[in-house]
């Protein structure tokens, strides 16, 4: 048994095409679109993920020296709590070198930054970045 598909003249290219022909070529296009999305998609979660992942092999260094921040006296006593994160870069020797707030209340972040300055790590080969969270329980 022989079947045969409706055949249409193509208004923009002029020639004689059957039904199969466009299924299979709209397929195909659906196909190259669904991998380029997977691939972008892919991409920006691999440039999202790769500084995580830079910060978590860094968090093997470990402090040596920390210093407490102060909790100030009026958000402890109004029971205002919270953390903070801190995008910290740390010199080979292990001291810090620049501190960048990524989150949290400002007047916590200002206390955190001036402690998590006075920390020292230990020393490694290569400048390292680490992500740190400090939490502030009032009680």
């Amino acid at each position: 048994m022989v079947t045969s598909y409706p055949q249409y003249q193509s208004a923009r290219w002029g020639m004689v095409v059957n039904a199969t022909h466009t299924l299979k070529s709209r397929a195909g296009k659906r196909s190259m679109a669904s991998i380029l999305c997977f691939g972008l998609l892919a991409f920006a979660l691999a440039q999202d993920l790769l500084p995580r992942l830079r910060a978590q092999d860094a968090g093997a260094r470990k402090p040596i020296y920390k210093v407490q921040p102060k909790y100030p006296e009026y958000l402890k006593h109004h029971d205002i709590g919270g953390s903070v994160r801190l995008s910290v870069e740390v010199t080979p020797k292990g001291t810090v070198r620049t501190i960048e707030p990524l989150g949290g209340n400002p007047i916590l972040v200002e206390s955190a930054v001036e402690a998590v300055k006075q920390w020292k790590y230990e020393p490694a080969e290569s400048s390292t970045t680490i992500e740190v969270k400090i939490d502030f329980n009032p009680r």
